[in-house]
C-alpha cells in the first residue's frame, strides 16, 4: 500500500489503485435512465469525485459509506475539477496502516510512543500492578485501540494515534509532578498516579475510531462514554483472570470516573483523593497545550490566532522578525496547455471532510 498514490498527487489520465474511504455514496441515474454510481472518495490529502458508469448497481451493493476501499480507475478532468472514472472496488481491513494513511496521524513515530508506554508500566513497584497493566494493555483489543484511536473526536489529539500520544505526554509530566508534590503529600501514590494516566482514557479504544467511522463515534461510545467503557474493560480483564486487589481496583475506577474533574464537565464523581486530583489537572494541561499547539500553527501574519471557544480566547505568537509575517513563496506548477495555448486551469481539491 506504501507505493500507491494519494489524492493530491494524482495526474489526469494516469490509471491508479486507490486507497480512500467512501463518502456520498449514491445510486443516480443518466437522462437515459441508465444507473451510476456516485461517490466522494477521501483520504489525508483531500477529496476526489468518483463516478462508476458501468455496473453501478453491482458496486453500490458492496460498499456503504465510512468503508476503507482500494478504487481502481481512471483520472480525469471533469471541467476545472480531477475525477475517477471508476472501473472497481475492493474492500481494505480497517488496520493501522489503513487508517495511518487515510486519516490525519500523529506526527510521533507509534513504535517510539508505544515503547515508551511499555516502559511506564515497567517502571511501576508494585509486583501486581504492573502485571495487571501489562497484560491489559497488550491485550488485542486495547493494543489496538491504544495505538490508532484518536484521543477526541476534535478538540484535542483528534488524529490517528492521538490517544497514544496524549497518554505518553500525560505520563513524562505526571511522572514529575509526582515528585514534586511528594514534599507536600507524602502519601502521593506514583505508581497508582501513572496508573491513572494509562488507564483513564482507556475506553476511547471503544469509542472513537472504529471501523467506518473514522475519527467518529461509535455507536457504543455514543451510547456510553469512554468513563462506562474504560470501567468495563478494567472490570472484564480482572475477571479474565488477571489479579488486582479490589482496594487497588477501586482506586483506579475512581481516576477514570473523576479525570474530568466535576460533574459539569462529565465526571459521575468529583476527585476525592490526591491522586486523582493530579491526574485531573495533567489531564487538563496536556489536552490545552495540544490544543494550543495547534492553533498557533495557523497563527495570522499579525501573530494572532482565530478565536478558540474550548481556550476562551485567541493566542499571539511573537512575530520577531518582519520577515517572518511573509507566508514562503509558492513555486509555479507546471502547466498543460490548453485550448489557444492558453494555459489549462488548475484542478481545484478540496480539504478533506472527516467522517
Amino acid at each position: 500500500m506504501s507505493t500507491r498514490p494519494t489524492i493530491d498527487s494524482l495526474e489526469p489520465g494516469s490509471q491508479v489503485e486507490l486507497p480512500a474511504l467512501v463518502q456520498d455514496l449514491a445510486l443516480r441515474a443518466t437522462r437515459s435512465g441508465k444507473p451510476y454510481l456516485a461517490l466522494t472518495l477521501v483520504d489525508r490529502t483531500g477529496q476526489l469525485q468518483a463516478r462508476a458508469w458501468e455496473e453501478g448497481a453491482r458496486l453500490h451493493a458492496l460498499v456503504k459509506n465510512g468503508d476503507a476501499v482500494l478504487a481502481r480507475g481512471q483520472v480525469e478532468t471533469f471541467g476545472a475539477q480531477l475525477q475517477l472514472n471508476l472501473r472497481g472496488l475492493e474492500m481494505l481491513p480497517w488496520d493501522e496502516e489503513t487508517r495511518r494513511r487515510l486519516l490525519p496521524a500523529s506526527r510521533r513515530d507509534p513504535d517510539v510512543m508505544w515503547g515508551e508506554l511499555l516502559a511506564a508500566v515497567e517502571a511501576l513497584e508494585d509486583p501486581e500492578l504492573r502485571g495487571f497493566l501489562r497484560s491489559f494493555v497488550e491485550s488485542p483489543q486495547v493494543r489496538e485501540g491504544l495505538r490508532t484511536a484518536p484521543a477526541a473526536r476534535t478538540v484535542h489529539h483528534a488524529w490517528v494515534g492521538g490517544l497514544l500520544e496524549h497518554t505518553v505526554s500525560m505520563l513524562a509530566v505526571a511522572a514529575v509532578l509526582v515528585e514534586h508534590y511528594r514534599a507536600l503529600v507524602p502519601s502521593l501514590r506514583r505508581d497508582l498516579v501513572l496508573a491513572g494516566v494509562i488507564v483513564h482514557d482507556a475506553g476511547k479504544v471503544l469509542e472513537l475510531g472504529g471501523e467506518g467511522s473514522g475519527l467518529g463515534y461509535t455507536t457504543r461510545g455514543k451510547l456510553l462514554g469512554h468513563m462506562a467503557l474504560a470501567v468495563q474493560l478494567l472490570e472484564r480483564h480482572r475477571a479474565a483472570g488477571h489479579p488486582l486487589a479490589e482496594a487497588t481496583m477501586d482506586a483506579l475506577i475512581h481516576l477514570i470516573l473523576a479525570h474530568h474533574g466535576d460533574r459539569e464537565k462529565g465526571s459521575p464523581v468529583n476527585p476525592a483523593t490526591a491522586e486523582a486530583l493530579l491526574l485531573h489537572h495533567v489531564d487538563l494541561l496536556d489536552s490545552r497545550m495540544a490544543m494550543a499547539g495547534r492553533l498557533l500553527e495557523d497563527a495570522g501574519p499579525d501573530g494572532w490566532t482565530s478565536l478558540d471557544r474550548f481556550l476562551g480566547s485567541s493566542l499571539y505568537r511573537p512575530v520577531s522578525d518582519p520577515g517572518d509575517r511573509a507566508a514562503p513563496p509558492v513555486p509555479a506548477a507546471e502547466e498543460e496547455p490548453g485550448v489557444g495555448g492558453e494555459p489549462a486551469p488548475e484542478p481545484r481539491r478540496r480539504n478533506p471532510t472527516l467522517l
